[in-house]
């Protein structure tokens, strides 16, 4: 077996034993992250939880970064959730006041018309891959 079968089974193991269900698939984590690229004036920051990882945190205030949803985000099947913040910081200098550009409406246009179920809490979108607690999520079928 070799070392990415390997990260697979431990995956699927915490999944069984935490009761997580699948909400996204390979080919729906492809079509969000083209999205990202291709609708959107910048890919938005995220933080990723994996399924093994014991904590993440979300965004706790506004970030100058973009997202990178080309090689940062794999591998797809370990993604427990991502949160997202589709704004960005923009600085203007020590004297001038930083510019905050928002792209949420675009960023929930993007999340309907791709149908991917997400929540949303204060300023941050949260997509799952895995979860217990469909309560919060919308369906966007």
């Amino acid at each position: 077996m070799n070392k990415e079968d390997k990260h697979k089974l431990r995956i699927r193991r915490e999944i069984e034993k935490r009761g997580l269900t699948s909400i996204m698939n390979n080919t729906k984590w492809r079509a969000f992250c083209d999205a990202m690229y291709k609708a959107l004036p910048f890919p938005p920051p995220y933080i990723r939880k994996d399924v093994l990882d014991s904590d993440a945190q979300p965004f706790a205030e506004d970030v100058w970064y973009i997202g990178d949803y080309d090689e940062g985000i794999h591998p797809f099947y370990s993604i427990e959730w991502i949160a997202v913040r589709p704004r960005r910081v923009i600085p203007r200098g020590r004297l001038i006041k930083n510019e905050l550009e928002s792209i949420e409406a675009q960023f929930i246009e993007v999340l309907n018309k791709q149908h991917i179920p997400y929540q949303h809490k204060e300023d941050v979108f949260f997509i799952y891959g895995y979860a217990n607690d469909f309560s919060g999520i919308s369906k966007n079928e």
